[in-house]
């Protein structure tokens, strides 16, 4: 059901206003058609998010009984070491996931200054060194169509990241999905695939030695990625911002010896690149006269 002249968001946020009687069978139905494209376009890019994976059975009681909510930009959503009481599915708008590496103990609580900020503050003329400094490095964006927040609900853990309105964003609209509704819905889904990857650190022998608390963040940053036969995973050249773990299948691996020399300049620098490359050069130049002197030779004989 979409009404004329509107954007399918907004007959969302209209349809999820009402209570959860007043929401009709072919609204839920509209909004559920929404949600899939939503995540179907992330399958695309060979994504795998919560609204592709669960049955529709389980997707029509979500849009039934959640409610929406409506966020500023650099307002908190979710607060690292906070205890979860709920998660979310981003309906319009973007989402920054940050996380502190800050590690301290109950002294160091009682010694250190009491955070003013908590889930649901603003961060009014904060710049991006200061939202750091309260909130950790950015390691991520949320988009429409990506859910988080789970993760506390499915282990019982403390919060393992914060959740921030980007600065740049409009005003962010998320599905509410409270625990007793998780409960009802995603509960089975969502510790199914939080088992699957924790079994992948605990069976990784470099990530299986880390401490409890990076073990947890890593596994809020994992996430599965199909790609069909043929398809490209990534190309040389491209900036790197992720790195990929082969959990099935294989990959042939292809390079251009002759992208190197850019490649490695931005790192490396001018004068190591050159003696470097120099030296490859002379290499393959000594390699040539050799090929010569052998084609020499064997006219000879």
């Amino acid at each position: 059901m979409q009404l004329a002249g509107q954007e399918m968001h907004e007959v969302a946020l209209a349809v999820l206003k009402k209570s959860e009687d007043e929401r009709l069978e072919e609204e839920i139905a509209a909004l559920m058609k929404w949600l899939r494209e939503l995540s179907n376009r992330d399958a695309r890019q060979g994504k795998v998010t919560v609204l592709g994976e669960i049955q529709d059975e389980v997707l029509h009681e979500i849009v039934k009984s959640s409610k929406v909510e409506a966020y500023k930009p650099n307002q908190i959503l979710i607060k690292q070491g906070n205890v979860g009481f709920t998660m979310y599915i981003i309906l319009t708008g973007m989402c920054d996931i940050r996380i502190s590496s800050a590690d301290t103990t109950e002294e160091d609580d009682a010694e250190a200054t009491e955070d003013p900020f908590e889930e649901g503050d603003v961060l009014v003329k904060k710049k991006p060194a200061e939202i750091e400094a309260l909130l950790g490095v950015s390691v991520g964006t949320f988009k429409a169509g990506h859910a988080f927040g789970e993760v506390a609900l499915v282990s019982g853990v403390l919060r393992t990241a914060s959740v921030i309105v980007n600065p740049d964003s409009d005003i962010c609209q998320v599905l509410v999905i409270d625990k007793s509704l998780f409960d009802r819905t995603l509960q089975d889904y969502m510790r199914r695939e939080e088992a699957g990857k924790a079994n992948f650190i605990e069976q990784f022998s470099h990530f299986s030695t880390w401490p409890v608390k990076f073990r947890q963040q890593l596994l809020r940053g994992l996430s599965k990625t199909r790609f069909k036969y043929s398809e490209q995973v990534m190309r040389q050249g491209d900036e790197i911002d992720c790195v990929y773990f082969i959990t099935s299948g294989e990959v042939k691996q292809s390079l251009v010896p002759g992208l190197h020399r850019e490649q490695y300049s931005r790192f490396l620098g001018p004068q190591l690149i050159e003696q470097i490359f120099g030296i490859e050069r002379h290499r393959a130049q000594r390699t040539t006269e050799r090929r010569r002197q052998v084609s020499r030779l064997v006219l000879r004989l």
